[in-house]
This record gives structure tokens, C-alpha cells and sequence, in this order.
């Protein structure tokens, strides 16, 4: 049933309704919460800590304009079963109507012909009032399938939701990193200062380090700008408050390169060629919509159907082609997660000598920076690229579900 049908018809059974002389009946109040199982899991929600794998659940509870989305849904969907089940309830007490006046007809024979009418009258607004109810009824699917839209939009959003923290987690390792740069920048400037009292430094060695420094400054005033924006679209699409003081933002988990030998491309290509959102929809333009049987029999064989038909099977080449695309993504950060894993590993013996050396009084204070700063680089690469491969998985498996993944050309 398209829209303007569906517009008609609630009008057409609201007036049934009314013209039964059932009066209509104000919103119900908000049922309890069903249950302590879902108390602990709004709980969960709302514990000032936002965890990666209640990223989905959090954008459909909290964020307003699609929470406000499903509301309305359930709303409308409540209020049309109420118009059914209230039309069902007036035809039953115009069933003992009837009855009624089947006794009457009895008691009093020489009314049948009045009576007769008014019992024919009753059995139609008995037939109208189920005919209509039943229609209602018949169409509560129709908010089932607007509520499934509804969590395709939750799916895309909480891809890029992940997506978002991911970066954010990244941002934080790196921002790690410059700050301990900044450190030894400061520490190699005062050290440049003290040498050229000394007469032992000249003025350009004094310049270099300056420089060094308000570059490192820089960085992490950059970084530390980007967060405090990714924070701010994070919490608004979990539905904090922009300003809101003491939210978690938890660890995204690490990635499992052992899974991806389980990776079917053909089958997961497949997949998301049947689950693609886009293409779901441009299916049933292209198969006509709402059209009745013989209205698609007859678009069938006009050329803008064939058009359709054709872009559909371009469009499911397309997103097998992205497949493969964010398959190949997987497997280039898996070698740069390996060589990031090697050099972390590296790094760490190299710190252990360190730090070794340093209790030996073998090195300075700063070359001994210097090398903490070397091995904090090691350990934000393997970070990130634990957090990069993490990410393509996961938008690999979006996009087997359907979500539609930007790639690059």
C-alpha cells in the first residue's frame, strides 16, 4: 500500500470509527521497564563510560533525531493497533446489539419490518467495523518495515561512530608520542641555552632548537584540538551532553589477524550484494514499488524498467567490487600491523638496555629521552596499526551487512 492510500485508508477507518459511535481514547502512559534485565542494560548505558560495543545500542537510545524517529514509530504503531482493537470491541457489542433486536422481533412480531432494518443496518456496521480492523491490522507490518529502515540508519551511523573513536584512540597514541617530543625538545633547547653560555653552542644551534620546539608545541596543540572535536561529535551521537564532564571514552578491542584466514571474499561478495541498503531500495524502485501484479507485468517491458534493472546489476558489481577493495585494505594493514609488531618488539629490548644503562650512569639525561622518545614511537606505530586493521575488518564485516563503505578509487 503506498502512501496516499495509506493516508486514505486510516482516514476512511477513523471515520468508520467515529460513524460506530466508539469514542477515541487518549495515549496510554509509558509502560514500566520490562524487566531487571533491562534495567542493568540502560544501567550499562548510561554509566558515563562509552564502550565500543555499545556504540550501536547508545545512537539508538540516545541520539536524538533517530531516537526520536523510532518514537513516533512506536507510537503511531500503538495508537493504529489501539483504532483495531477498539473497532474490533465496538463490533462485538454491536453483535449483542443485534442480538438484542432479535429479541425484540420476538417479543414483538408486529414491529419485524422496523426492526428488520435496523438489524440489517447493525450487521453491516458489524461487517464495515472487522473489514476495517482487519485492514488495520493488516498494515502494523508497515511499521515493522519502517523500523527496520530505521536501523539501517543506526548501522551506518554506528559504522562511523567506530570509526570515529578508532581515530580518536589513534589520535590519543600519537598525541602520547609529540607530548614526550615536546619534552625533549624543551630539554635540548635548555640544553643549547646552557652550552652557549658557555660559549660551547652559537646562535643558530640556539635558532634550531627554538624551532623544534614551537614546531613540537604545534603538533600537540593541533592534536589536542582534534580530539577535544572528536570527543564532542562522539558524545553527541551517544547522546551526552557537548560539555559533559567525567564520560570514558573505552578502549577500542584489538584487532584479531587470525580471523582473517577464515574470510570467504566469493560468499562475504554475495552477501553484500543481497544485505546493501542502497541497493535494497533500488531493487524495489526497480521492481516497481507498490505496484499490483499486473501494473509491474506492464512496466516490465518498458525501457525504464530495464534501465532500473540494469543499474541494479551495475550497482551489485560495484559493491562486490568494494568488497574486494575493503578485503585488499584488510590485507595491506595486516603487513603493516606485522612490520609495526616487529619493530615494537625490537623496541622494547632496545628500552630494556636502556634503561639499563641509564641506572649505570652510562647515558645523559638526554640521550636517555631521546631513546624513551624512540621507544614511545615504536610502541605508537604498533598501536595505530593494531587500530588500523582493526578498522578495515570491521568495515568489511559493515559492509557484508549491508552498510555501504567508502573506499578509495
Amino acid at each position: 500500500m503506498n502512501d496516499r492510500r495509506w493516508k486514505g485508508f486510516c482516514a476512511a477507518a477513523m471515520a468508520a470509527l467515529l460513524s460506530a459511535g466508539l469514542p477515541l481514547t487518549a495515549m496510554a502512559e509509558p509502560e514500566p521497564a520490562p524487566g531487571d534485565g533491562y534495567q542493568q542494560y540502560m544501567e550499562r548505558l548510561t554509566d558515563n563510560r562509552i564502550e565500543y560495543d555499545e556504540l550501536a545500542d547508545l545512537i539508538k537510545n540516545f541520539y536524538g533525531p533517530l531516537k526520536s524517529q523510532y518514537d513516533s514509530l512506536e507510537s503511531m504503531k500503538g495508537d493504529t493497533a489501539d483504532i483495531a482493537m477498539q473497532m474490533r470491541v465496538r463490533a462485538d457489542d454491536m453483535v449483542n446489539d443485534e442480538d438484542g433486536l432479535k429479541d425484540q422481533k420476538k417479543d414483538n412480531p408486529q414491529m419485524a419490518p422496523v426492526l428488520n432494518g435496523y438489524i440489517a443496518q447493525t450487521r453491516a456496521g458489524i461487517k464495515e467495523l472487522r473489514k476495517q480492523a482487519k485492514k488495520v491490522e493488516d498494515n502494523l507490518d508497515k511499521f515493522d518495515s519502517g523500523a527496520k529502515m530505521i536501523d539501517r540508519y543506526v548501522n551506518s551511523a554506528a559504522q562511523g561512530l567506530e570509526f570515529l573513536v578508532n581515530t580518536y584512540q589513534q589520535t590519543l597514541s600519537k598525541r602520547e608520542l609529540v607530548a614526550k617530543s615536546v619534552e625533549v625538545s624543551q630539554a635540548a633547547w635548555n640544553l643549547q641555552q646552557t652550552m652557549q653560555a658557555q660559549g660551547l653552542a652559537v646562535d643558530a644551534d640556539i635558532l634550531s632548537a627554538a624551532s623544534q620546539l614551537a614546531s613540537s608545541r604545534q603538533q600537540l596543540a593541533s592534536l589536542d584540538s582534534g580530539l577535544e572535536q572528536m570527543r564532542g561529535n562522539i558524545y553527541q551521537l551517544t547522546g551526552y551532553d557537548l560539555n559533559a564532564s567525567g564520560v570514558e571514552i573505552g578502549q577500542v578491542p584489538h584487532a584479531d589477524p587470525a580471523a582473517i584466514a577464515s574470510i570467504d571474499v566469493a560468499a562475504d561478495k554475495d552477501k553484500a550484494a543481497m544485505n546493501n541498503y542502497d541497493l535494497i531500495n533500488l531493487r524495489g524502485t526497480a521492481g516497481g514499488g507498490s505496484m499490483n501484479m499486473v501494473e509491474k507485468q506492464t512496466m516490465k517491458s518498458t525501457t525504464m524498467t530495464r534501465n532500473k534493472i540494469r543499474n541494479v546489476e551495475y550497482s551489485e558489481e560495484q559493491v562486490r567490487s568494494n568488497v574486494q577493495t575493503l578485503y585488499d585494505t584488510i590485507l595491506q594493514k595486516k603487513a603493516e600491523y606485522d612490520s609495526a609488531s616487529t619493530a615494537w618488539q625490537s623496541a622494547q629490548i632496545t628500552w630494556n638496555a636502556a634503561q639499563i644503562q641509564r641506572q649505570g650512569g652510562l647515558v645523559s639525561d638526554i640521550q636517555f629521552m631521546q631513546m624513551e622518545l624512540a621507544y614511545l614511537q615504536a610502541k605508537s606505530g604498533y598501536e595505530c596499526a593494531d587500530l588500523a586493521l582493526q578498522q578495515a575488518m570491521r568495515d568489511y564485516q559493515w559492509a557484508v551487512k549491508g552498510v555501504t563503505i567508502t573506499t578509495a578509487a
